[in-house]
């Protein structure tokens, strides 16, 4: 995503927060529906060949990275702009703390509740991806809004 927008937000910037908004819909949409029997099964079970437990647990991680997968086309879009304006230090700033904040529900995932299993990793990015989003939203209204709009 975040090529898209060096490539095009200066000339089309409408069209590229049209396909970030239909992204950041569709690809939850779509991890939902392969998360439930009805719609899922027939690729989750024919295709990947999964069963039994690990089915039902793919399942559980499905609908928890569908929340991680909503938030990230507006990461990758804000981590584009910087580019765009020239200011990587909103990335590297939000990285630090996604990552940092990612450790720390890491950590607190395996004391407090370790039988999570295989949705842990799902768990912590679908918590550290708005954390980041957060981030560069809270950097860039400390940004001026003259270096931010570039092309608008």
């Amino acid at each position: 995503m975040h090529q898209i927008v060096i490539q095009f937000y200066t000339t089309k910037h409408r069209e590229v927060l049209i396909f970030l908004g239909f992204l950041s819909i569709l690809s939850p949409m779509l991890l939902l529906l392969l998360s439930f029997g009805f719609a899922g099964d027939p690729v989750l079970r024919n295709v990947l060949g999964l069963e039994g437990e690990l089915l039902l647990e793919t399942r559980g991680l499905l609908r928890i990275l569908a929340v991680y997968v909503a938030f990230y086309p507006w990461v990758e879009y804000f981590i584009g702009r910087s580019i765009l304006i020239g200011n990587t230090k909103p990335i590297f700033i939000g990285r630090l703390f996604s990552v940092s904040f990612a450790i720390l529900a890491l950590i607190l995932c395996i004391c407090f509740f370790p039988g999570l299993d295989g949705k842990m990793a799902g768990i912590v990015m679908a918590v550290s991806s708005p954390v980041e989003l957060g981030i560069y939203l809270l950097l860039y209204r400390k940004i001026s809004t003259t270096t931010m709009n570039v092309s608008s």
